[in-house]
């Protein structure tokens, strides 16, 4: 379904703007004063005969009346994608769905979107973990498809992203070559120009703009880093739960070393439990919850001030999209085998209670 065209108000505004009033302003196109009136409460369009004419009455451009723009900015397309998946945390899943849908029939083609679309896509896989298998498919290939677009425009270093994302989707359904084939299209190693800018804005004095370039690019690796871990976590690559744990204590020190979100009490479940450390389990599932319900991780401001500002001190369960999330966690150890025992633990079960609330 086409969104509907949302112009009465600015078409009502333009008028009151000229001094206008509706009669004026139907007797100069023709048009009665009713029409008029039911084209600024959107309860019908002008004709498209009439555009001009009501533009020039206006004092405007046909697009400016249509409140048309080309396309979205990257920060637009991420605050409608952070607004669906509100929408999806609550629990409307067709709302999400149909709005997702409905952004990008508005906005065809338009790159920005159609990336934080694929994300979005692909965030109802996590979202619900529960949905059919069919649907899961389908947001997959939703995601696919966006993928491919963007991996076909004219932006080589998007069609280069593009293509990473496409290799992951080809993984996901097995199809190997295919990975292969776009992993084959990406470079092996790209420059990386931190050091040379920093050494120009120092040659230019600019001393904020050295510190910012370093800090940022710091935090960056660092986030690239706890990645790293969190995929060498894997029982495939380590099946020694001993080495598991140890991955976890490391991503935990280098979380609170530079103040990032400190997951490893959840990382640390695991390996615990295959070596039937129950209680030891049940501790870093209630420290991990301690970090959930605690205020939210700033930045050591010792390394990163003042290029990344401190954030707000609110507990993150105040904001709503996180709490959603926190719900996934707590359904998951409520229902999948691994965590039994934890289960039957009464420290761990009064520190999940904590998320359900």
């Amino acid at each position: 379904m086409i969104p509907m065209l949302q112009i009465g108000a600015n078409i009502a505004a333009r008028r009151r703007a000229r001094g206008l009033t509706q009669e004026q302003l139907a007797s100069r196109l023709g048009v009665s004063a009713p029409a008029v009136s039911k084209w600024e409460t959107d309860s019908s369009y002008p004709d498209i005969t009439l555009l001009c004419p009501l533009a020039r009455a206006l004092g405007c451009r046909v697009d400016e009346l249509l409140q048309f723009t080309p396309a979205m900015t990257e920060a637009e397309a991420v605050e409608h994608l952070n607004g669906i998946l509100h929408t999806a945390l609550t629990g409307d899943r067709s709302g999400a769905e149909a709005a997702l849908t409905a952004l990008l029939r508005e906005y065809p083609g338009c790159a920005a979107l159609q990336m934080q679309a694929a994300v979005g896509w692909a965030a109802f896989r996590v979202f619900f973990p529960d949905a059919d298998q069919a649907d899961k498919d389908r947001w997959q290939d939703n995601a696919a498809a966006l993928w491919a677009e963007l991996h076909a425009g004219p932006d080589p270093a998007m069609a280069q992203y593009a293509a990473n994302q496409l290799a992951s989707c080809a993984i996901a359904r097995g199809q190997l070559d295919q990975a292969e084939r776009y992993l084959q299209e990406l470079p092996d190693h790209v420059v990386d120009a931190t050091n040379n800018r920093y050494l120009l804005q120092l040659k230019r004095g600019e001393t904020d703009a050295a510190r910012a370039t370093l800090q940022n690019q710091l935090y960056k690796h660092v986030h690239h880093v706890c990645s790293l871990l969190a995929l060498l976590q894997s029982e495939t690559l380590l099946p020694e739960p001993e080495r598991r744990l140890a991955v976890a204590e490391a991503a935990g020190m280098l979380a609170r070393t530079f103040g990032l979100l400190d997951s490893s009490g959840l990382m640390k479940l695991e390996p615990l439990l295959a070596l039937g450390r129950v209680e030891e389990a049940a501790a870093a599932l209630e420290a991990y919850v301690d970090v959930l319900t605690g205020p939210l991780p700033t930045p050591n401001q010792a390394l990163f001030a003042p290029t990344l500002p401190q954030r707000g001190e609110g507990p993150m369960t105040e904001d709503p999209d996180l709490h959603a999330m926190w719900q996934v966690l707590y359904r998951q150890i409520l229902a999948e085998p691994l965590y039994a025992p934890l289960r039957a633990d009464p420290r761990a079960m009064a520190a999940l209670e904590r998320l359900k609330d």
